[in-house]
């Protein structure tokens, strides 16, 4: 791997632990209930996030790199999958949702930090790839958003 690849190798990994973290928790969550919204729900979530970690582990081997199988540290998402699982045992879709809500947004933020703070180490096609992620997670955003908003006005 050439030296000017190793800080995007960085970047994308960082991404690609994003999504595992997303495709963990949203599984252990779709398993935790019996709700076919929320199962519905977390199946397109882990969906979009399998289509994101692939595309960001071919850039990743692209640049000669080798993809991360890593989840975050407990303080990057876990405040946020604690809260999930905890609703979850519960059995509070208020609480679910808003937990999710929050995760998609970090998961946006973390995009949008990527592209703006590194795009002098990035090609065209990653910052490309990083907007299209961010878009993908940011309709999935609004899934959330607006089950949470059905939920709060019923």
């Amino acid at each position: 791997m050439l030296d000017s690849d190793k800080k995007p190798v960085d970047v994308l990994n960082h991404l690609i632990v994003i999504n595992n973290d997303r495709l963990v928790g949203y599984d252990q969550a779709s398993n935790e209930t019996d709700i076919a919204v929320l199962k519905a729900l977390f199946a397109r979530l882990k969906e979009t996030s399998m289509e994101c970690r692939n595309e960001l582990c071919k850039e990743v081997y692209k640049l000669g790199g080798r993809p991360v199988d890593e989840i975050g540290a407990p303080g990057d998402f876990g405040k946020a999958w604690t809260e999930i699982n905890a609703a979850l045992s519960t059995n509070n879709h208020q609480a679910i949702l808003d937990s999710c809500y929050v995760e998609e947004f970090m998961a946006i933020k973390s995009y949008e930090y990527a592209v703006r703070y590194f795009q002098n180490c990035m090609t065209t096609q990653h910052k490309h790839i990083c907007n299209k992620h961010k878009e993908l997670i940011g309709k999935d955003f609004d899934k959330v958003k607006n089950l949470r908003h059905i939920l709060i006005n019923s």
